[in-house]
């Protein structure tokens, strides 16, 4: 994959996901959105989650 995209549109379209594929990276996409959105409104930092879910910060590192 050694091609130079301008636009999400064409590197997303290059991918050639199958419908499942796109469905599951949907899902995974709302579900790290929605934890976000709870931890933001629980003001919890990325630190505090990972103490209440007794899992590494790294883990964490995208919610």
């Amino acid at each position: 994959m050694s091609e130079n995209f301008e636009l999400w549109e064409d590197f997303e379209k290059n991918l050639n996901l199958t419908p499942e594929e796109e469905a599951r990276i949907n899902f995974e996409t709302k579900l790290l959105k929605a934890t976000i959105e709870a931890r933001k409104k629980a003001n919890m930092t990325q630190e505090q989650l990972s103490k209440k879910n007794k899992n590494k910060t790294i883990s964490n590192s995208k919610i």
